[in-house]
């Protein structure tokens, strides 16, 4: 058998800008996916990872889109004779006369029929634009299932189903319902992502090969774990199935990995081969780690600039940056040059070559186990991992009042207070979803807090609420500027709507469904500036602070643009639809606003977060499964789940007082993936598993304002927290 079951060779993907030129996507990629192992993709958004991911299954076909090279699937060549059909003549694709493009992708269709959906599977990164939203996920996975088994009996595809529910812990779904009432529309974006993860799980005795494209991506840290133990024990089942992973996280990456491929405008830029036995998980990642920070482990400037960037994230400290152009074809300086202290000083050489060189490396661990990591770089010259970075930490100030946040105080007005809030969705068949169930909080000018819980825990559903997006079956929410009160109920009405928008704006998690995709770049965000009354010039220094090139976003489209482009044009947007006056308190709301994205990434946003927050005097509301980032940027934390409020605590209070944390607290950044709460079932404690009491609780408790010694936090949680009511 064949070493490798995917052969990829000199692959080159082209695509058409409006002006009729061409962006060159993928340039030259050679890369042999071994059978058997697990090969994950790392690079910031915009590198090519989901192209080259799409390429392979077929998706992305003639021009726009292929235009040279080979993809061979068990030496079945799915690209073959297609220099037949395009050349490139002076950087212009010219279609050939006796071959049509149309002709070209129904011969790659056809060679893809019998082995895509039953050998070959991709679960994609945006699980709620590929699930149908009209009909019910048990619709969907009994098509899949019969697709691969069609002589299955009827019982035994129903077993099928609620075990696939049971294994991406989205079982709570069925509380009260069947898999054939439940659609995709009100679930949250992890709940989206996890059902399209067990319906491609319907295919796993067939399985050769699965493509997952930022799989953990909307997860938070419990189900997170839950999803990478899913796919070890996958990996363990069938030792011959073969997966590629593209992730952003290193730290998921390196719990499975047995092949890291680093990606960089459009190149491969590192590969790292770990030829061992080790188990993956935990033990897996202490390999790797020990490896990444080897004195002898030669890695790409990029490469080193993304384990940096975790490490400085793990530790709590956000380095402050200088805004880069990204390179282009035009530019005579290494593209890396700026982002490191890499004294390389032949630019051009640099630029215009792809130097190869191997590394390898043996490493013996503590328990006296050798590991060999074959390392090949294609740069001029490498950085040793150990070398030493200087690090500008940027200052975040702390600042909470709990007592205020629950329970408002009356020498100071809240900037939002919200009240009581209940929410409920039907679900189907007339099955009610209870969403949001008697959330109040009070929000106070320049005070930032973060809104944390588990996936489909009703965060975004609060958010959208607060900005008048969707109505609230009860409760209040009231904003006051200038010792003036205003209901949501009438700044959402066409007198006050211009007001509104001005001073409360919302960074959506989907922010490509949020943006005209007929309109470019540049004319979205001068619209906006005409509405808020900002200078038009305000554009290109927010897309500089955001780290773009003014010059080119703005000309382009939002169907080309990666998704971490499309985030930091949303983020423009945002901030320029906010008034200019310094004076005015101004809620920015915004809902995992790092999702998806590398650290370096990260890390320009959450400088330029920073940046405004000084001087718009901007008041944020963090809503995310990130909690490295949110111990970082905000102050005071709201854990939810189920739709309910379970403890408001300062972040400072986690290390400082952890053993008074409410126990769910402590389980998300703790997580078991073991451990399955269930937040629909009536009025028993949701958390009965993670309680240390000896007499469990049987009900429900009550939020309550808690004085102990150290802290003081609100928490619905009965006596084992000590501390007296107030």
């Amino acid at each position: 058998m064949k070493k490798n079951i995917i052969d990829v060779s000199d692959l080159n993907v082209f695509f058409e800008r409006p002006s009729g030129s061409c962006r060159h996507i993928l340039k030259n990629i050679s890369l042999g996916i071994k059978r058997g192992r697990i090969t994950c993709l790392v690079g910031e958004t915009g590198s090519g990872k989901t192209i080259f991911m799409k390429c392979i299954l077929g998706l992305i076909q003639g021009f726009p889109g292929i235009v040279s090279g080979n993809i061979s699937y068990n030496d079945m060549n799915l690209l073959q004779n297609i220099e037949s059909y395009w050349r490139i003549d002076n950087g212009n694709i010219v279609e050939s006369k006796n071959n049509s493009n149309r002709q070209f992708n129904r011969m790659l269709s056809k060679r893809l029929m019998k082995i895509k959906g039953k050998q070959i599977v991709m679960i994609f990164q945006n699980a709620s634009e590929h699930l149908h939203p009209l009909m019910s996920l048990g619709k969907q996975f009994k098509k899949v299932i019969q697709k691969n088994s069609p002589r299955i009996h009827k019982k035994e595809l129903r077993q099928s189903i609620y075990k696939l529910f049971d294994r991406t812990k989205i079982s709570y779904l069925l509380h009260g319902s069947s898999p054939d009432h439940i659609y995709s529309r009100p679930l949250s974006g992890g709940e989206c992502q996890r059902a399209m993860i067990a319906m491609n799980l319907a295919a796993e005795n067939t399985l050769k090969l699965i493509l997952m494209d930022e799989l953990t991506t909307d997860l938070d840290a419990s189900t997170r774990d839950g999803i990478i133990q899913t796919i070890i024990k996958l990996k363990m089942a069938y030792q011959d199935l073969t997966i590629l992973f593209s992730s952003h996280d290193l730290d998921v990456v390196k719990k499975m990995a047995d092949d890291i491929v680093v990606m960089k405008d459009g190149k491969i830029r590192q590969y790292m081969s770990l030829n061992t036995e080790i188990p993956y998980g935990e033990q897996r990642l202490e390999v790797w780690n020990a490896l990444f920070n080897h004195p002898d482990t030669i890695l790409h400037p990029y490469t080193f600039q993304l384990k940096e960037a975790l490490n400085r994230l793990e530790k709590g400290k956000l380095n402050q940056l200088n805004p880069l152009n990204p390179p282009n074809d035009l530019h005579l300086y290494c593209p890396f040059e700026h982002r490191l202290s890499c004294d390389t000083s032949d630019h051009i050489s640099c630029l215009q070559s792809d130097d190869h060189m191997s590394k390898p490396l043996t490493y013996t661990d503590k328990a006296g186990l050798t590991h060999h990591l074959s390392n090949d770089i294609w740069c001029h010259k490498g950085m040793s991992a150990s070398t030493s970075q200087t690090i500008h930490p940027v200052e975040i100030a702390e600042y909470s009042n709990i007592r205020a946040i629950i329970q408002p105080d009356s020498s100071k007005i809240p900037f939002l207070s919200i009240q009581n809030i209940n929410k409920t969705y039907i679900t189907g068949h007339q099955n009610e979803r209870k969403v949001l169930c008697n959330i109040n909080l009070n929000i106070y000018p320049n005070e930032d807090i973060a809104i944390i819980g588990d996936s489909g825990s009703g965060k975004s559903t609060l958010a959208n609420i607060i900005v008048g997006l969707i109505p609230a079956d009860s409760g209040t929410i009231q904003f006051s500027w200038e010792n003036t009160r205003y209901s949501l109920h009438d700044l959402i009405k066409k007198k006050y709507r211009e007001l509104f928008r001005r001073r409360v704006q919302l960074v959506f998690q989907d922010c490509y469904e949020a943006l005209n995709k007929k309109m470019t770049v540049g004319e979205i965000l001068e619209r906006t500036t005409q509405l808020s009354g900002r200078k038009p010039s305000q554009i290109d220094d927010f897309l500089t602070q955001l780290n773009l090139v003014p010059g080119e976003i703005k000309y382009k489209y939002p169907s080309i643009l990666s998704g971490g482009e499309i985030r930091r044009i949303f983020i423009a947007r945002a901030f320029l639809a906010l008034s200019p006056d310094h004076s005015i308190p101004k809620l920015m709301i915004l809902d995992e606003v790092t999702r998806g994205l590398d650290m370096y990434v990260q890390e320009i946003i959450l400088n330029f977060l920073l940046l405004r927050k000084k001087i718009d005097h901007i008041t944020y509301m963090y809503i995310s499964h990130d909690l490295k980032m949110i111990k970082m940027m905000s102050s005071v934390l709201v854990i939810t789940f189920g739709g309910r409020i379970w403890e408001i605590v300062a972040t400072k209070d986690l290390e400082t007082a952890s053993s008074m944390i409410h126990p769910y607290t402590r389980h998300l950044f703790n997580p078991d993936p073991d451990i399955i709460l269930n937040p629909h079932i009536g009025q028993l404690c949701p958390f009965i598993p993670l309680c240390e009491m000896d007499e469990k609780c049987k009900d429900v408790p009550d939020f309550k304002l808690k004085l102990t010694p150290n802290m003081i936090h609100g928490v619905a949680c009965h006596s084992h927290l000590t501390g007296k009511p107030e």
